[in-house]
């Protein structure tokens, strides 16, 4: 049995939050505003793992409050999250499929990704079988 650590680049790349509350989105390591801020600000995947601060700890009265430091060194980023709207009724996070036009991951649809993406056969193999001797694959060939 495969385990879902071998897709999880896959799966991860092909996700991102929608904001809600922010109390189950990670401020870094998510996929919230279109791209993952630890990538982006190249921090290693070694020390994401300790990364911890939720969306949530930086909606203050339902306005944005980003730490200055933060402002001063990452100052796109600072934008892209400012210009990042907040719900006025805080809702549940939940996480969006990009690949779905439900936006929502099915089993069905997880177990297509995953397996066509890795699965794929070459068309080679498809059209060049075996059963067709040799002596007559060139004038196969000539028809195609």
């Amino acid at each position: 049995m495969v385990g879902l650590k071998l897709f999880w680049n896959s799966v991860s790349q092909n996700t991102f939050w929608m904001l809600g509350n922010g109390k189950r989105i990670n401020f870094l390591c998510d996929n919230w505003i279109q791209q993952n801020i630890a990538s982006t600000l190249n921090i290693l995947e070694s020390y994401q793992q300790h990364l911890q601060a939720l969306v949530a700890n930086f909606i203050s009265k339902n306005r944005w409050n980003l730490p200055s430091w933060f402002v001063q060194k990452a100052p796109i980023l600072a934008t892209d999250i400012q210009n990042t709207a907040i719900p006025f009724v805080p809702t549940r996070d939940f996480p969006v499929w990009k690949p779905s036009d439900s936006r929502t991951l099915s089993f069905r649809q997880a177990f297509d990704f995953l397996y066509f993406a890795n699965n794929a056969i070459p068309w080679a193999k498809m059209i060049w079988r075996p059963c067709i001797p040799s002596a007559k694959m060139l004038v196969f060939w000539h028809y195609i």
